[in-house]
Formats: structure tokens, sequence, C-alpha cells
């Protein structure tokens, strides 16, 4: 099933592997503002999100497993994780980890 395909160890995998460095950022020039992060083998893309957004993730949830296990082909996002970063002057960031669809295998 999907939800078996993509593990926590290898997503985790992809996006610590190698240094801080290696992971590439974009800002968005779209009206969210939200911070694009690529996992150095560019298999992932970690997303900053609002509060409402993650709200809205956790409530399609279910009904999104469902579908993408009814539409293997399906063209919407591959969502990995959800997560909730708070940083050290208390301030929250939720993003989402999913796969990124422009990924290849580099030769």
């Amino acid at each position: 099933s999907y939800v078996r395909s993509l593990g926590p160890d290898q997503v985790l995998a992809s996006l610590l592997r190698g240094s801080l460095n290696s992971v590439s950022e974009l800002e968005s020039e779209g009206k969210s503002g939200s911070f694009f992060y690529f996992s150095s083998d560019s298999r992932f893309l970690l997303k900053t999100i609002s509060r409402a957004e993650m709200t809205f993730v956790r409530a399609i949830l279910p009904d999104y497993l469902r579908h993408l296990e009814a539409h293997p082909a399906t063209l919407c996002p591959r969502f990995t994780s959800a997560h909730q970063l708070r940083l050290p002057d208390g301030t929250k960031v939720d993003f989402v980890v999913m796969c990124n669809v422009f990924a290849t295998e580099r030769r």
C-alpha cells in the first residue's frame, strides 16, 4: 500500500543524507510565501504551510489515503508526512514532506 511504500526510515534518510549545506531552499513567489526545501537526492520536498493548511491536511487525511489506494496513478501530490516544529523563540512552523514528482535518477 501507499502508506507502507514510504516508511519513515526512507524519508528521513533522504532528507538527512549529507549535510545541511546539501539541502536546497527555494522561496515561493506565490501569495503564500511558503519555503520549499529539497532533500539532497531531490526525491523529497519539504514545504512550509500555514496553520489553516495543516488543519485542512489533517481533516482530509482519511479520504486522501483512500483515494491514493484506489487510484495509484493519481496526479494528486504524494504527501509522506506532516509536522510542526517549535523554534527556540517559541514560534511554531508547520510543514509537509512530499515526493518530488520531478525527481529523476542521476547518472
